[in-house]
């Protein structure tokens, strides 16, 4: 049986996930995870189906659906599957269905897929607060330069940023613009497989992933977003100039604890949050750190308010955190 949607295509006997055209690496489970939600895409599908159909009533947690919606997601793009607070998932396209009046078999029919995707970004990302000056810097430094580095300690905000950026950014790259996060990479033997994967290609027999990625990115006008390099930089360097090298319409816009320090990169060093000036409301007003902050408390206490009976405990507050509330 064979599912189509807006972008990708599952294909239940052969078991293949198919991206623009092109066969995706999947996980068996998570693929499991997607025939079911793609079976069932006019409705809610539920964790307990999940779970009795892809686990088939082994004793699992259901956190091991959410890993695999998770897997999914990347894949996808985030937007694709919704979660339904309280009941579980489901897809948000609508099936491709056959044009009316046909009478071809629609397995025998080519199959026409739409462009692929062009983004794996969030669909919807937190708003940036007090960070308008380095947005502004940085949007200019990834237009003249072919690979710029946002470089400040944890917990600064660097992939939120880069996030907003790479999104801001999008509609100037034909080709899309890709997120690859490290956080979880260990080994950087992986790092240009992971990049591959993101893309949503396969690396033939015979070849290494780092020649599938430059050859592919070669005639390509891309955006990449390495996020969290710091703990892979010998790998993310190696593959980084290889892509610089051979695909001069790529940009990459890496965020790490360490710049790459390969000849033309642009290091952008990413300070804190600006801090209350001085004690008032006045002063918090013009705080990044204090905006930010209260985003985070309205979050959970819709009904707080920023007044004169609590600035000066919110400033002190964001003094002690020295900028990192994220």
């Amino acid at each position: 049986m064979q599912h189509r949607f807006e972008g990708f295509e599952v294909l239940e006997q052969e078991r293949q996930l198919r991206i623009g055209g092109l066969r995706a690496r999947i996980g068996e489970r998570a693929f499991d995870v997607l025939v079911r939600l793609a079976r069932h895409h006019d409705r809610v599908v539920t964790k307990a189906e999940l779970l009795d159909g892809v686990w088939a009533g082994q004793p699992v947690e259901e956190s091991n659906v959410e890993v695999q919606v998770s897997a999914l997601r990347k894949l996808l793009g985030q937007q694709t599957i919704a979660t339904v607070a309280g009941r579980g998932y489901r897809l948000t396209m609508r099936p491709l269905l056959d044009e009316p009046g046909s009478h071809v078999a629609a397995h025998a029919r080519p199959v026409t897929m739409p462009g692929p995707r062009r983004s794996n970004l969030p669909v919807q990302l937190p708003p940036l607060y007090g960070r308008d000056a380095d947005f502004a810097r940085l949007h200019t430094l990834l237009d003249q330069h072919a690979i710029v580095s946002l470089v400040a300690a944890g917990g600064v905000g660097k992939t939120h940023l880069a996030r907003a950026l790479a999104a801001a950014a999008c509609a100037d790259f034909p080709d899309g613009a890709w997120l690859v996060e490290f956080a979880d990479l260990r080994d950087g033997e992986f790092v240009a497989p992971e990049v591959a994967r993101v893309l949503g290609f396969q690396v033939p027999a015979g070849r290494s992933a780092t020649e599938t990625v430059v050859e592919v990115l070669r005639r390509q006008r891309t955006l990449l977003l390495l996020d969290n390099c710091e703990h892979l930089l010998p790998a993310v360097c190696a593959l980084a100039r290889d892509i610089h090298d051979a695909a001069p319409q790529v940009r990459l816009l890496v965020t790490s604890q360490h710049p790459l320090k390969l000849p033309g990169e642009r290091i952008y060093r990413l300070g804190t949050l600006s801090q209350p000036a001085g004690a008032g409301m006045e002063a918090a007003r013009h705080s990044g750190a204090v905006q930010l902050l209260v985003n985070r408390i309205k979050s959970v206490l819709p009904t707080f308010v920023l007044d004169e009976g609590n600035v000066d405990r919110v400033s002190a507050l964001c003094r002690r955190l020295d900028g990192t509330v994220q």
